[in-house]
């Protein structure tokens, strides 16, 4: 029982950081706010987490699992490549993340990522794994260098579609989904038939 509820206070904690960092970006997710957020103690904190890095640190991975968890559940409903790669794209701007308070949190988490290691290494972790799903579909429609290629501009495209909405607003979900797909379209030429279903193993 005790670990479960220590569980249970993490998560809290987490969730309540996260929210507050999309809120004030880093640096104005302060213990202080955190506990006050959850009504409790700056030493109570300090019980589950040692620092304000971990904390935070642990806040950026529970927003990164959201999104995963969300993904992975969407994925295997489809059975296409071309509708597996529509579902990885939609689900990094739903409608419950792709808001300007969570581009500002990104924005203000790449920028985190260039003065600490640890929040460095997750944001590299994070594009890996998200170049990683967009490639694995493509292999599937595409030659193997077209796919890396259209992967690795996709990546970065997503990226600064979440910049851009941070700074001005713009643009919304409909017109950042569009976007995509006017490129995705054009290196899918009416040539590359889509693949059949086939048992392949995810890793």
């Amino acid at each position: 029982m005790k670990t479960r509820i220590r569980d249970v206070r993490r998560r809290d904690l987490q969730r309540a950081a996260f929210d507050l960092l999309a809120e004030s970006g880093f640096h104005g997710a302060t213990l202080e706010k955190i506990a006050a957020r959850l009504g409790v103690s700056r030493g109570l904190v300090h019980h589950y987490f040692k620092d304000r890095d971990e904390l935070l640190e642990a806040a950026v991975r529970f927003g990164n699992r959201m999104i995963s968890e969300h993904l992975i559940a969407s994925v295997r409903r489809r059975r296409t490549p071309r509708q597996r790669l529509d579902v990885i794209i939609k689900a990094n701007f739903s409608d419950a993340i792709y808001i300007t308070a969570r581009a500002q949190y990104w924005v203000s988490y790449c920028a985190q990522a260039t003065i600490a290691k640890r929040f460095g290494r997750l944001l590299r972790i994070q594009n890996s794994r998200m170049r990683s799903n967009l490639l694995y579909e493509l292999r599937a429609m595409l030659p193997a260098r077209k796919a890396e290629r259209l992967a690795e501009v996709l990546s970065i495209l997503m990226d600064g579609i979440w910049v851009r909405r941070a700074v001005e607003g713009v643009p919304d979900r409909a017109e950042a989904l569009r976007i995509i797909r006017d490129i995705v379209n054009g290196a899918l030429d009416s040539k590359t038939a889509e693949p059949t279903l086939r048992n392949r193993r995810r890793a």
